[in-house]
């Protein structure tokens, strides 16, 4: 033996049993944490990346900027990839032969064509000059053309709801993009190269700002700078989010508070692990540290010697605890890899090895190791030759009483009881690693449950279950088609006419809502929707005669949370039953530019149409969320003859015959889904949003579910070590209770009743902690549905029951070494 530090090796090489339950428990600690490091990273890549697919390759950009802040922009050195490409209010066009379809162009610099927005191909290339056009897949197969085709449209402007035709422009087709969003044939996309920036015209700018600290605050300075004001800064949330750089701080929180939690969670296991394990080897090696002491090794020796064999240890698992926690989540992510693809629409998770997750648990597994050592490693330095020599340890004595104890389980308990309460320490460790599993599992199972009765219920208390948005003209048909699908049980056919602004007396608005959103005095209400019902629908919401000409039903109330987080409603209007009130026949008719003069015209002209009030409800039941402006509806036909603009749109709503039917309504979506592909249009489907969820779900489950198990194994090694060590500290004391009487199965119930203990100890700790959780989180997730705020029983029932069958099987494992203990020897031990 060369040094002191040479014993570490010889030690762990003669008890191979504790140094390999060690390392397995160091593993399942290390590859949580690699694990869990190696699915957030591709996660993150791949929500990086469908990020820019659908929204680009940008942080930030302005609105409406002429030629001048281009050019400053360009040659800004604090931005990258500063792109250009027209705004909005330019780019409409129209193909004879095509009238009823709008074709929307945009002119892209190359900066946007290739870096920002990087535009996928399906055939042909990019543009390279204004007179060279991509165009979707969808206007390929609508307009009927091909690569190298030279169409002539035709530039409008709208005035008065008029189509005006401002020029004529020749593209040469060179190439199809895929859509992202279907279209209903009444629009398109296209694409064109942006050649020139003109002195009289405006264009939207995309860039990326080059400081990673403070991006938001960087763009605003620019911003002020150049006279931008705050409303035309576009952010691209999606991606900043990611980059934890967001102008929403609570999603930069609530990103960096999760990962923070799972570490710590991690960290505090695998301390607490550690510190069990090595307090374990130290009370068995106090002896031999006792002879090194007399010998003349220093307290730092002793230290160095107990850290460095922690270090050791952590060494030998990093690599298979990286591998293990790699290898696990790309076997779980492969198992599950249909779910995964529903949750991030269709896109595939791969599972990187990423080199900096190896480092990063290198590091956490360190730090870990030395702060779960170092209290050990202390005691260790601190110990007394001459006290070890004679056979005391030293310590002070404690005494518990532990009545209550005694009376439930007998003088076993009793003793079972106060020896694991006289290391305090020992016994609070403990007593966390178990609570937190129990903790993690009641919280996540309540949330669980909650989500299922809440599903149930809307699907309960739904009167549709998908809507699909169509045109005028067709609407007839696919009613009919959808009506005739084994399945289906109700179709309603509702057009609907959104306003900015209702032109209703504002006397008639209450104060409370006047006073909660600032309205003024003379202000008209905004975000109004106008609903036309069909008869089928008005018996859904109690009116069996239908409605005549002039009668509505009007939802008053606004749902809100109050300071106390309280959901509850408030009257928009004073409008009672029976009551009328005027509505100016602009708000039906136009929505030109000066359209509140209009309004202010037909209100001093008396030019109105007069509504009689038929019933007041405080929630519309074919809309599942609360109700969150001011809705007047009225029979179909009378929305159809007073609306003479061109805004009005078709909403067709179903039900299924019985949603709990999973084959039926699965086939009666499929076929509705069919329909919805073959005229192009817009559908939510519950079905699809519930399958879709359950997808989610069950992924979220087997992680989190994963995640607790592993913690759970971790407490189960820390119980068996707590034990273990027990028994070891205790033989003196067991050898005195054989040899007065107690027999080998009291013993072993005594070791049994320790392990129950802490079991019971750790249900009670975790069961409260966990009912505060459980109502915080409730709280912060209330939707307002009647089951919101109800605590579930099962979770805690159940775990109770694991948490004392688990403890349970760890306290059976140390009893061979209580049964391989020589009574005799104890007493030798004693004298």
């Amino acid at each position: 033996m060369k040094s002191y530090s040479d014993i570490t090796l010889k030690y762990l090489k003669e008890n191979k049993k504790r140094t390999l339950f060690t390392i397995i428990g160091i593993i399942l600690s290390l590859s949580l944490i690699s694990g869990v490091g190696f699915l957030g990273l591709s996660v993150r890549d791949l929500l990086y990346d469908n990020a820019i697919k659908n929204s680009g390759d940008y942080e930030f950009g302005f609105w409406n900027v002429d030629k001048k802040v281009i050019s400053i922009l360009r040659n800004d050195v604090d931005l990258d990839k500063v792109g250009v490409i027209t705004n909005a209010d330019s780019g409409s066009y129209k193909l004879g032969g095509f009238e009823d379809c709008t074709i929307y162009i945009t002119s892209e610099d190359e900066v946007c064509l290739k870096d920002i927005f990087k535009t996928e191909l399906t055939e042909g290339r990019l543009p390279e000059n204004g007179s060279e056009l991509i165009i979707s897949d969808e206007a390929k197969e609508y307009l009927k053309l091909e690569l190298n085709d030279k169409i002539t449209l035709n530039e409008i402007n709208y005035k008065n709801e008029k189509e005006i035709k401002v020029g004529v422009k020749e593209f040469t087709i060179v190439g199809f993009t895929k859509e992202s969003f279907p279209s209903d044939g009444t629009w398109l996309n296209g694409i064109t190269f942006l050649e020139k920036i003109e002195n009289n015209k405006t264009y939207d700018i995309k860039f990326t700002v080059k400081d990673n600290k403070n991006k938001y605050q960087t763009v605003l300075s620019k911003a002020k700078r150049l006279n931008i004001e705050e409303e035309l800064i576009d952010s691209n949330n999606d991606l900043l989010a990611l980059r934890g750089q967001s102008e929403y701080k609570g999603i930069n929180d609530v990103i960096k508070g999760i990962s923070i939690f799972v570490i710590i969670i991690i960290m505090i296991t695998t301390i607490f692990l550690i510190y069990n394990t090595i307090n374990i080897s130290i009370t068995e090696r106090m002896a031999e540290f006792g002879i090194l002491r007399s010998i003349g090794a220093t307290p730092k020796q002793i230290r160095n010697l107990v850290i460095k064999e922690s270090l050791i240890l952590c060494l030998i698992s990093i690599p298979f605890g990286v591998l293990s926690g790699f290898i696990g989540v790309w076997i779980t992510v492969k198992l599950l890899e249909s779910n995964i693809s529903m949750m991030f629409n269709d896109s595939i998770l791969t599972v990187k090895f990423y080199p900096s997750i190896i480092l990063f648990t290198l590091i956490i597994g360190v730090i870990t190791i030395f702060i779960a050592s170092f209290g050990p490693a202390r005691k260790a330095g601190k110990v007394s030759p001459i006290s070890i020599i004679k056979g005391s340890s030293g310590g002070s004595i404690k005494y518990y009483n532990g009545k209550i104890v005694r009376k439930i389980f007998g003088v076993e308990g009793w003793v079972a009881y106060k020896n694991i309460r006289k290391n305090s320490k020992r016994f609070i460790v403990t007593i966390l690693s178990l609570s937190i599993s129990l903790i993690m599992f009641i919280l996540f199972t309540t949330l669980n449950m909650k989500r299922l009765d809440e599903l149930a219920y809307i699907n309960k208390s739904s009167l549709t279950h998908g809507n699909i948005y169509l045109r005028k003209d067709i609407v007839n048909e696919v009613s009919d088609k959808i009506k005739n699908i084994n399945g289906i049980d109700e179709v309603y056919i509702q057009p609907y006419l959104w306003l900015e602004y209702l032109a209703l007396d504002p006397a008639l608005i209450t104060d409370e809502f006047k006073s909660s959103y600032g309205y003024e005095s003379d202000e008209f209400l905004n975000n109004i929707t106008i609903l036309g019902y069909d008869d089928n629908s008005l018996k859904e919401l109690g009116v069996e005669n239908g409605l005549k000409d002039g009668e509505v039903i009007i939802i008053n109330s606004f749902a809100r949370y109050n300071e106390d987080g309280k959901l509850e409603n408030i009257n928009i209007s004073n409008l009672e039953e029976d009551d009328t009130f005027k509505i100016p026949v602009s708000n039906f008719s136009t929505l030109e530019e000066n359209f509140l003069g209009l309004l202010i015209e037909d209100l001093n002209n008396d030019n109105c149409i007069e509504f009689k009030v038929k019933k007041i409800l405080d929630k519309n039941p074919f809309e599942s969320d609360y109700n969150y402006d001011f809705k007047i509806i009225m029979s179909k036909d009378f929305l159809e003859k007073i609306n003479t603009s061109e805004y009005i749109r078709y909403e067709l709503k179903f039900k299924y015959t019985n949603i709990n039917d999973e084959k039926l309504t699965e086939s009666a979506s499929n076929e509705i889904q069919s329909i919805e592909e073959d005229y192009k249009l817009t559908l939510n489907d519950l079905n699809a949003d519930n399958k879709m969820q359950q997808q989610m779900w069950t992924v979220i489950n087997v992680f989190v579910y994963g995640f607790i198990v592993i913690i759970s194994l971790i407490g189960i090694i820390n119980v068996v070590n707590t034990i273990s060590l027990n028994i070891l500290l205790k033989k003196k004391e067991f050898g005195t209770l054989g040899t007065i009487g107690m027999s080998e199965r009291q013993l072993s119930k005594m070791v049994i009743l320790e392990g129950m203990l802490h079991g019971i100890i750790a249900s009670i700790i975790g069961g409260i902690i966990s009912l505060g959780l459980v109502l915080i989180a409730v709280k912060i997730i209330n939707f307002g549905l009647t089951v919101s705020n109800k605590i579930y029983w099962q979770p805690f029932v159940i775990g109770f029951t694991i948490n004392l069958l688990v403890v349970l099987i760890a306290s059976l494992i140390p009893l061979n070494k209580l049964k391989k203990m020589s009574l005799v020897e104890t007493i030798r031990n004693i004298e």
